[in-house]
């Protein structure tokens, strides 16, 4: 009803982004705020709000936007996100094991180890 332009964009990458499609023409900074305030709906999504919206100034191009969040798309399957959640774990727990069985006093009270004295 103000008469202002409202467009979509088309999904894009906001950690891989120079520019944001459909937007051209922003400065630098600009575009470092709309990616960063896009990141961030996707953050605040909800089941009761899938669609959350925030204001975002727009330093350098000397106007500010209105952004909703219309809908994500995974990179990568929810299984491979988990996968090498899972994975990370595991591997953060072996190295804890390990670091622990090869403490030297655990290795010196596992094996009884005396050290030879000296004359």
């Amino acid at each position: 009803t103000s008469g202002q332009t409202v467009f979509s964009t088309p999904l894009f990458p906001p950690q891989q982004t120079q520019e944001i499609p459909g937007y051209p023409g922003l400065p630098p900074a600009a575009v470092h705020e709309v990616l960063t305030a896009a990141a961030d709906l996707v953050t605040q999504a909800t089941p009761s709000d899938k669609h959350p919206d925030t204001l975002v100034a727009l330093p350098g191009a000397q106007r500010a936007v209105v952004m909703e969040l219309d809908g994500v798309q995974l990179a990568d399957p929810t299984w491979l996100a988990q996968l090498r959640a899972t994975s990370e774990q595991q591997l953060n727990d072996i190295q804890r094991l390990a670091a622990d069985w090869f403490d030297y006093d655990h290795v010196v009270s596992r094996t009884d180890y005396k050290p030879e004295e000296k004359s």
